[in-house]
């Protein structure tokens, strides 16, 4: 990824709700749904609600359909 890609996304991933970024980075470290919902004290439903999210804002911003 080119630099200015690379800071763009990250800009972008730090303008996520919080709940949904940390879901996210839980995620991409390997832990189970089960994991990040126990470490983040949220119901099991919530952290897939929050990866779902995260996933499909990145995906619209990241192809361009995003504000």
């Amino acid at each position: 990824i080119r630099r200015r890609e690379h800071e763009q996304m990250g800009r972008i991933f730090r303008a996520l709700p919080e709940t949904e970024r940390h879901c996210l980075l839980l995620r991409a470290e390997g832990l189970s749904y089960r994991e990040i919902a126990a470490a983040m004290e949220i119901p099991l439903s919530k952290v897939a609600q929050s990866l779902a999210r995260g996933l499909e804002r990145l995906t619209v911003v990241t192809r361009g359909g995003g504000r």
